[in-house]
């Protein structure tokens, strides 16, 4: 915990002074910012690799580096590019930029949604492990939860990214630019916030029931 506090803690006054250079660039020069901008996305990365180390410390199954890992940096990657790419339609970016951002952002959708569903390759192995477990538990008592969870990353971050990149790269424009770019944000949020609830209630504990807790 405190590794994740104390890079956060530096990310949070990186990016407060790469703020101010892009807000006052005449008290900073360009390679100042650039500097503080690539610390910022630095520091950031490695926030989040420090919040997956605190679940994969755990020694649960469903936590571990190669499943926490993905999901945090999947999350950080699509939500972010979601947010960027509503951001750069606000400020009226030209139509290349926005189809490029667009379909980053389908790119990443299909990919996050991609380190989740290999969790149920455990149900063909009936050993009851702890992912078996939660495999279990995501295809049954939380299924229709992981069903909505599974449409809205399929909606959000890759039809319609893909549909507005493809108006993009075809007219340059898209008519209602705003409402998309806003639909594809909450969208992925909302799909993000439930998977992040299955992380936290399908995991399952390493020692059998009655166990002396570690």
């Amino acid at each position: 915990m405190s590794r994740e506090i104390i890079v956060f803690g530096l990310f949070a006054k990186l990016a407060l002074l790469y703020t101010g250079t892009i807000w006052f660039p005449r008290f900073a020069s360009p390679a100042l910012t650039a500097t503080l901008g690539w610390g910022t996305v630095v520091s950031g990365l490695i926030g989040v690799f420090c919040s997956a180390m605190i679940y994969h410390d755990t020694r649960r199954d469903f936590w571990h580096l190669r499943w926490s890992g993905l999901k945090f940096l999947g999350t950080t990657a699509l939500l972010g590019t979601a947010t960027v790419l509503l951001t750069s339609s606000a400020a009226s970016l030209p139509g290349s930029v926005l189809a490029i951002l667009a379909g980053l952002t389908s790119v990443f959708g299909l990919l996050k949604l991609a380190t989740e569903l290999p969790i149920f390759h455990s149900i063909q192995v009936e050993d009851y492990s702890p992912l078996h477990k939660t495999a279990l538990l995501l295809s049954g008592p939380f299924g229709l939860l992981h069903r909505v969870r599974v449409a809205l990353g399929l909606i959000g971050g890759v039809a319609l990214p893909v549909m507005l990149f493809v108006q993009l790269s075809v007219t340059g424009s898209a008519p209602i630019l705003a409402v998309q770019t806003a639909a594809i944000l909450l969208l992925c949020l909302a799909g993000e916030l439930i998977e992040r609830r299955l992380f936290f209630t399908a995991v399952q504990p390493v020692q059998m029931p009655g166990g002396v807790p570690s």
